[in-house]
């Protein structure tokens, strides 16, 4: 992307300023290798067309998150691991199984098991009663200690034992039922939605405000046509390329 390019884009988006940094310093540093020494400040500067304390404020956002890494006296590098999910979305599968093909560990952090009544919203996604219980799960997901991705998940509590849930659980729900449930998934219906991060959820993928996040939103269906899972997993765009096969009717 050419430096004209760059500063019509931040001046067009109407999110914080940094925020419209940083993503901007993450689609220039697509065009360098792990290893690479990135421009001088004042360089990066006049190629986004802002000030040097935004570009700072952007550069340490991406250094916490392990994109680059600033030497003392010698510059700021492209680090050598940068993990990306890059997938089709005809297969159902969890992240945890994506990473594991990849060669990645994805680590399960924060995970939160509540046993509560459903509301009305998720009542009907399973056609159940308002009031029904259900369990809920949340957690993030990292892969070398940067976070891919937070997710949010409702189980019926009539098809799974909660106690064992949380005792077997290592991270997907879809793995979980693939081995826990007589009529185990096996397909979804998937909506994807581009948002950006509330605080709610800048605070629990530690990015900023306004970040540009992939909203899946996902009913999981078993082999009995029964909804037995209802997701919505916020993937930090910057991790994922997510690929769909189309054909000609």
């Amino acid at each position: 992307m050419d430096d004209q390019s760059n500063e019509k884009l931040i001046r067009l988006d109407a999110r914080p300023l940094y925020v419209r940094v940083q993503e901007a310093l993450e689609h220039y540093l697509d065009d360098f290798e792990s290893g690479d020494k990135l421009p001088s400040e004042a360089e990066l500067s006049r190629i986004l067309g802002v000030s040097r304390a935004t570009l700072r404020e952007a550069l340490r956002t991406l250094e916490e998150r392990g994109r680059i890494e600033s030497r003392q006296g010698v510059g700021t590098f492209i680090t050598n691991f940068n993990p990306i999910m890059d997938t089709g979305l005809e297969t159902l599968e969890s992240l945890v199984t994506l990473a594991k093909k990849k060669g990645f560990e994805c680590k399960t952090d924060h995970v939160i098991f509540k046993r509560q009544p459903a509301d009305l919203a998720i009542a009907t996604h399973f056609g159940i009663k308002e009031g029904t219980p259900a369990i809920t799960i949340t957690r993030n997901q990292s892969i070398a200690n940067s976070i891919m991705a937070y997710m949010f998940d409702v189980v019926p509590a009539s098809i799974v034992d909660f106690e064992k849930f949380q005792a077997d659980f290592t991270g997907s729900v879809l793995d979980y039922l693939n081995t826990h449930l007589p009529a185990p998934p096996t397909y979804a219906k998937t909506t994807l939605h581009a948002i950006q991060a509330d605080s709610k959820l800048a605070k629990e993928m530690q990015v900023p405000e306004g970040t540009a996040l992939l909203l899946m939103e996902e009913e999981l269906y078993s082999s009995e046509n029964q909804v037995v899972n209802y997701s919505l997993n916020y993937y930090i765009t910057s991790h994922f390329r997510f690929q769909i096969t189309r054909t000609k009717l």
